[in-house]
């Protein structure tokens, strides 16, 4: 009799919160509880407006306790505090907000729906926030190292951009101590500082660029420039970028912004893209750059690069990438066959005259020649380094052409540079064609990395990477659909 008693008291125990819980008096007047409350015709349309409530309630609670880093929101000239605190607080609402508690009355089209949390679980949704800053610092940590400035700049903006949405942004710290939000700004100066972008030259409207990190090219940057109209999107590979400006229209400096909030890229998850949508975007100004060129009547080009923010000189001395080069196993001897080819189809895209070299492929490879050709007016970048792989089943792939491409897309142009690769079947025909993965990745997966590798099991890694890249850009839907 006496166990029962007892468990009978632990049960009470247990239950006494669920049951002061389910007391919509007690959650109102407790003071244990943030809460709100949403009527709607649907659950979900309720369940919105409660959430709305709820959220409300939290801003206001901490609104004098919230600190913010720069003034983020404005209403007629002046700072609106409030506003910017429930905006900060609103963008947890929607996945960080899992330990919220849901109590739905009524039926559709008169639906109930009340949303409460213990204030105690607050301190813990805002330490998940810092550990996800930690989490993209650690991820741009490890992309600087290997000089992919593109996604450095992404996870360290993106990792400041949610610091300064935390209640007390100074708390974010790395495991050294020190503040992330005044570090992650002098992270981001620094690698736009040591980006360089120089004059290569312009033929037509097309204006060729060269973009180095420390001297070295980068392995790929975004950017935005104007040609002369309206702002255009580009971006960079292997240390290559291309404008093309309005038709006839001439300058002496080419201006381009560098990119690094990267809005687009963070739609799949909702808690960033609601943080980039409330914090205010933080101005760079070392992302500002300005390129003079002038094209020497001989042919030759005059290459100086001068940040605008800094008006420095940028050097134009090349260092190339890491090689990739074929093994033993892979060299090809008869390369002057594949050489002559390659040449016919060089000569054709420059020309324009594409048909001229139609007869170097199969049918299956001037089809995606063509429809890769033609993706955006190619047109070949640099001089062809070119390089052959004999592949264990017979084919010959052929490496380092790299390309310009020049599309629209909505309403913006896009430019952007790709390396193209050629596979050759055993009769010596172009069969396939195909977007390269770029020199660093190249050089990755066929020399550096997993040295006890077999090359039939690298070739098939590159093969299938760079098929399935080039049948997304083609929207190739066939062979995405056959892959899966």
């Amino acid at each position: 009799m006496k166990r029962r008693i007892i468990n009978l008291w632990l049960l009470l125990l247990v239950l006494c919160p669920v049951l002061k819980a389910q007391n919509w008096d007690y959650i109102r007047t407790s003071g244990e509880y943030y809460y709100g409350s949403g009527t709607g015709k649907t659950e979900a349309e309720a369940d919105k407006a409660a959430l709305n409530d709820l959220v409300q309630m939290i801003a206001v609670h901490v609104s004098s306790d919230f600190q913010s880093q720069t003034d983020e929101t404005q209403a007629n000239g002046n700072i609106d505090h409030k506003t910017y605190v429930r905006n900060c607080v609103s963008t947890y609402s929607s996945s960080a907000l899992t330990n919220v508690e849901k109590w739905t009355e009524g039926e559709e089209p008169e639906v109930t729906v009340r949303r409460y949390m213990l204030r105690s679980e607050l301190d813990k949704i805002y330490e998940k926030r810092i550990e996800k800053i930690r989490d993209m610092v650690a991820i741009a940590d490890g992309a600087l190292e290997k000089a992919k400035v593109d996604m450095a700049l992404q996870y360290y903006y993106w990792a400041y951009s949610l610091a300064r949405s935390l209640q007390h942004p100074t708390e974010a710290k790395d495991e050294a101590g020190h503040s992330l939000v005044t570090l992650l700004p002098v992270k981001i100066r620094g690698i736009l500082e040591d980006i360089s972008v120089a004059f290569d030259k312009r033929e037509g409207d097309c204006v060729d660029l060269i973009f180095k990190y420390k001297g070295r090219p980068v392995s790929g940057l975004d950017f935005l420039y104007s040609d002369g109209r309206e702002e255009c999107d580009g971006a960079a590979k292997d240390g290559r970028g291309m404008l093309e400006m309005a038709p006839g229209y001439e300058t002496e400096f080419y201006h381009l912004d560098i990119e690094y909030e990267y809005k687009n890229l963070a739609r799949g998850d909702d808690e960033l893209q609601s943080v980039l949508d409330v914090v205010a975007k933080a101005a760079f100004p070392e992302s500002s750059v300005s390129v003079k060129g002038r094209a020497v009547q001989d042919g030759t080009s005059v290459a100086v690069s001068q940040p605008a923010a800094r008006l420095a000189t940028a050097s134009v001395a090349t260092t190339d990438a890491p090689a990739a080069g074929p093994s033993p196993s892979q060299t090809v001897d008869d390369a002057a066959l594949y050489c002559e080819a390659m040449e016919k189809v060089l000569a054709a895209i420059k020309s324009r005259n594409y048909v001229k070299a139609s007869s170097c492929f199969t049918l299956e490879g001037l089809d995606v020649y063509n429809k890769l050709i033609s993706y955006g007016t190619g047109r070949v970048v640099g001089q062809p380094d070119m390089v052959y792989y004999r592949s264990t089943n017979g084919q010959v792939v052929a490496r380092g052409l790299q390309m310009s491409f020049s599309f629209t897309s909505g309403k913006r142009k896009k430019t952007f540079v790709e390396d193209v690769v050629f596979t050759f079947n055993p009769d010596k025909k172009i069969c396939n064609v195909a977007f390269g993965l770029g020199k660093v990745a190249e050089s990755d997966i066929l020399n550096r990395y997993a040295p006890g590798w077999k090359d039939e099991t690298r070739e098939l890694i590159m093969e299938f990477l760079e098929n399935y890249k080039t049948a997304y850009c083609l929207k190739r839907l066939d062979y995405i659909r056959d892959i899966f």
